[in-house]
């Protein structure tokens, strides 16, 4: 959720990749050689087969918070834990487990962590800081290339390029402008949307935006005027801006701990970043000693763990990990020692945070107890990764959602923060529909999220997915502004088949950011599934979006002074469909 104008920027660039995107059939790609008992195509090459051994679902972030803590505090000495996230911050819940991480460390236990370049630009410090100790290597994933810095200070003339990337990469509107401004070329394009980016302005003055959406908001117009085709026929060297800026924003959004412990190898797998918003759960807010005072407001999410053991002795289940490791892309962190002031304050900052988390720990425990859901027998699963290295018809989580979602016979159930169908899905959707299968999806309301730019586009192409796919049931999310936000990415086909991961159902997360996916297969249909949806379904408010409220939502769009102004952004991309 801390990533919406990267997200917005990406979808708007992709939409005229997806439409023309070409899946490749079985027998073009090379064959797994793990096909015993699988339940997912054989053509997978970045899933693994196995079983996973006292499975637990942590259905609230104190239950999969404590876990990782539980994972480092019993790794094995000499062993190596394996971490990626996408967002790796410094506040209690994070300052608590990294001193967890330290004491690993100090007793042998190697730890690889992997951040995204974009995400962890501003915790730089705290990175170098965990990374001091020598048994903690720190990489980041995709880093601006050379190319791109030569282009726009070479071709474009740009002369603070720095800030311009700068911009990019810690999401800072004005940053970016600064260096769009240094462009002769460029300075002129954005006097189009001079308009636009005034009105922006005044609704901010007069409190109708937040200075975090003002920012947002203005971040996706001030990149709309680099991709205007519109512009190309005059300004021909920002036809290469396009191709820079969709390798740049294709990023690591993996969530993934493995360690090795005297059970054997564990693992986390899910949505939850490392931050308090996702590690402590919404009843926080009610506390009078609340520690997400301050913060947006919690997410709603969902992780799996336990022990996963493959069905074909020449796999790993971290062989995948070891790839994004080994990879090109992932660059190891600036290991210059921090000034030793900075490093004293931030070991300061560090300890006055953990130790404020473990004074309030009795609660949370007690919340993360309440909020696992235990699964008393071995399941069947597939581990699915979208490979940084894939191209856009070789993303395995989304063919492994077609798969599902074409041989559903009865119940389709997705849950997702972010909603925004693709041509694929939808088409996956279409056949499940003409099958009688019964089909809802779960979503964030414009209140509930702060990507309102997402919802806008979403609730504008509603009727045309419900023409499109038949029978479908949209629903968004009844809570009140500041009182939690859904983040979980989950799937129920059949009461058979649920899937936990990073993926929302979304063009970004399927076809061009990393992610991954835990698909566990109950083999019968089973209330386990319901069990674990229930949570999502039944303890928080939803909406059904019917004729009548889409109707009404669009309707009012297009009055309200604020909506009016966010449609105006998101009627961008009809400019960039052209692309």
């Amino acid at each position: 959720m801390k990533f919406c104008v990267i997200y917005f920027f990406s979808i708007i660039l992709i939409t005229s990749l997806i439409s023309c995107s070409v899946f490749l059939k079985t027998e073009d790609r090379a064959p797994s050689s793990t096909q015993l008992d699988a339940f997912l195509p054989s053509d997978l090459t970045h899933s693994v087969l196995g079983e996973i051994d006292h499975p637990v679902i942590h259905l609230v972030g104190d239950s999969g918070f404590f876990k990782k803590v539980s994972m480092l505090e019993n790794a094995l000495p000499g062993s190596t834990i394996s971490m990626a996230y996408f967002i790796f911050e410094d506040d209690y819940s994070s300052s608590f487990l990294v001193k967890k991480m330290l004491e690993a460390a100090d007793r042998g236990v190697k730890i690889r962590l992997i951040v995204d370049y974009f995400m962890s630009e501003k915790y730089i410090p705290w990175l170098k800081f965990i990374g001091s100790n020598s048994n903690i290597k720190i990489k980041r994933f995709r880093p601006p290339t050379k190319d791109f810095k030569n282009y726009l200070a070479s071709e474009l003339g740009m002369k603070a390029s720095d800030s311009f990337i700068k911009g990019l990469m810690s999401q800072n509107s004005e940053l970016l402008l600064t260096g769009m401004m240094s462009s002769d070329t460029i300075r002129p394009l954005i006097e189009s949307q001079t308009k636009l980016l005034e009105e922006l302005k005044k609704l901010n003055a007069a409190g109708g935006i937040s200075p975090d959406e003002l920012n947002s908001l203005k971040f996706s117009v001030l990149q709309s005027v680099m991709t205007n085709p519109q512009a190309f026929g005059t300004v021909k060297s920002l036809i290469k801006m396009r191709s820079f800026l969709r390798t740049f924003l294709r990023r690591m959004h993996h969530k993934i701990t493995i360690a090795r412990t005297n059970n054997g190898k564990e693992f986390i797998v899910g949505g939850r970043n490392i931050s308090d918003e996702y590690h402590i759960g919404a009843e926080e807010l009610k506390h009078e000693k609340n520690l997400l005072k301050g913060r947006s407001y919690p997410f709603y999410d969902c992780e799996v763990s336990g022990l996963f053991s493959v069905n074909n002795f020449a796999e790993d289940f971290e062989d995948t990990f070891n790839q994004l490791w080994d990879s090109t892309l992932a660059i190891a962190l600036d290991n210059s020692q921090l000034d030793q002031n900075i490093f004293d304050e931030i070991q300061k900052n560090m300890s006055i945070k953990a130790n404020t988390y473990l004074d309030n720990i009795a609660r949370m425990k007690e919340r993360g107890e309440r909020g696992s859901y235990v699964i008393s027998d071995k399941i069947a699963a597939h581990y699915v990764e979208n490979s940084y290295l894939s191209k856009l018809d070789g993303k395995e989580i989304t063919l492994a959602w077609q798969h599902l979602i074409g041989n559903a016979t009865s119940k389709i159930q997705i849950v997702s923060a972010y909603l925004y169908l693709y041509p694929e899905l939808i088409e996956s959707l279409k056949q499940a529909a003409a099958n009688g299968v019964q089909i809802d999806i779960y979503t964030n309301s414009a209140t509930t999220t702060d990507l309102s730019i997402v919802n806008v586009g979403a609730y504008s192409k509603m009727k045309d997915w419900i023409n499109q796919i038949g029978s479908i049931q949209f629903h968004e999310l009844g809570l009140g502004k500041q009182e939690g936000s859904l983040h979980a990415k989950i799937i129920n086909v059949d009461d058979i088949f649920v899937g936990i991961g990073s993926a929302n159902s979304d063009p970004r997360s399927h076809l061009f950011d990393t992610n991954n996916l835990m698909i566990m297969n109950f083999k019968n249909s089973t209330s386990v599934a319901q069990e674990v949806f229930s949570f999502y379904l039944k303890k928080l408010p939803w909406e059904k979006i019917t004729p009548e409220k889409l109707q009404g939502i669009l309707s009012y769009l297009q009055t309200d002074e604020k909506s009016k102004i966010v449609l105006k952004v998101t009627q961008l991309q009809d400019v960039i469909d052209q692309l």
